[in-house]
């Protein structure tokens, strides 16, 4: 009988400690969502900018009866069809950017969760997936310049 009473209250503070590890991660996750709706980790982009993503391409001015001009631009850049890339660059990429591209939906929390592991022994690695590096490069130049500037 005093068997039985020690493992229930045993059963009790482990349910409450669950319930505490629980209701604290959902609570730290509605935080990140609320700072992050506060801007408190920079602009987010609007849906419009979303849809419609600047492409730097090249102005290409005609006459009137289509005889090409010339090109004016920043940077000198053309859409291609996702077809017309050979797969070896496609298999590159991937190879060198994010192994398990084709395994996450964008973020990789397995490969987050280890770089934390990795820059507290003083191995610096980076964690972002190739959808973040996009989404970095479409959105945010000030980011880009600064991560560059590291780089140098």
């Amino acid at each position: 009988m005093q068997q039985n009473i020690l493992q229930k209250s045993d059963i009790a503070s482990y349910n409450k400690t669950f319930w505490k590890f629980v209701l604290g991660f959902i609570l730290f996750i509605a935080l990140i969502i609320i700072a992050t709706g506060f801007g408190l980790f920079g602009e987010l982009p609007s849906f419009r900018d979303l849809e419609n993503p600047k492409s730097n391409q090249a102005s290409v001015i005609y006459t009137i009866d289509k005889e090409e001009l010339g090109n004016y631009f920043v940077q000198n850049r053309s859409n291609i069809k996702y077809q017309d890339i050979s797969a070896n660059v496609i298999n590159a990429l991937i190879t060198t950017e994010d192994v398990r591209f084709k395994d996450h939906s964008g973020i990789d929390f397995k490969r987050t969760f280890t770089i934390i592991f990795y820059n507290l022994t003083g191995k610096k690695q980076g964690a972002s997936t190739i959808t973040q590096q996009l989404a970095l490069n479409l959105f945010s130049n000030e980011v880009r310049a600064k991560s560059i500037i590291k780089r140098l």
